[in-house]
């Protein structure tokens, strides 16, 4: 009876269809982003100079078609573009935990009549807030496909 559930299962694995990634890969770093069928992706084309955020339909040997039926060539892409909302999101909060910890011993130092602004939490609040910026600044990210990244598509059949 095992060997028989097994045999089922074999042959149930080879009706199913493996879908194609593709591989945006740094040469010589081992860097890599990848991008599955359904994966939202953003690039800017060559020819048309379009800017594209669109879902991607399918993945072939030579181009992606995103928005349904809308191919675009590998050759064609000038670069993609990703954004991590984690590093917006963490930026914007450092900034605000700096500004409010500046506001919060400027207030406290009011109410015990001391210097409104003291020097060392000014310089802790202004290093959050130029530490938040730089981070906020950095939650997107270009990869021109070139000389440095290469786009490659992996079959997942062996």
């Amino acid at each position: 009876m095992r060997y028989l559930i097994v045999g089922f299962l074999m042959v149930l694995m080879l009706s199913t269809a493996a879908q194609q990634v593709l591989v945006l890969e740094k040469i010589g770093r081992g860097k890599y982003v990848t991008y599955k069928e359904g994966d939202v992706i953003q690039l800017r084309t060559i020819t048309g100079d379009f800017r594209i955020r669109e879902k991607i339909f399918r993945i072939t040997d030579s181009s992606v078609v995103v928005g349904g039926n809308y191919p675009i060539l590998y050759t064609d892409i000038a670069y993609i573009e990703r954004s991590f909302r984690s590093r917006k999101r963490n930026g914007t909060n450092m900034m605000i935990a700096g500004g409010v910890l500046v506001l919060i011993t400027s207030v406290n130092n009011i109410l015990h009549n001391n210097v409104v602004v003291d020097p060392l939490f000014l310089s802790i609040g202004a290093g959050l807030v130029v530490t938040g910026g730089v981070w906020y600044s950095l939650w997107k990210r270009k990869f021109p496909v070139g000389s440095k990244w290469k786009l490659k598509v992996l079959d997942p059949y062996f």
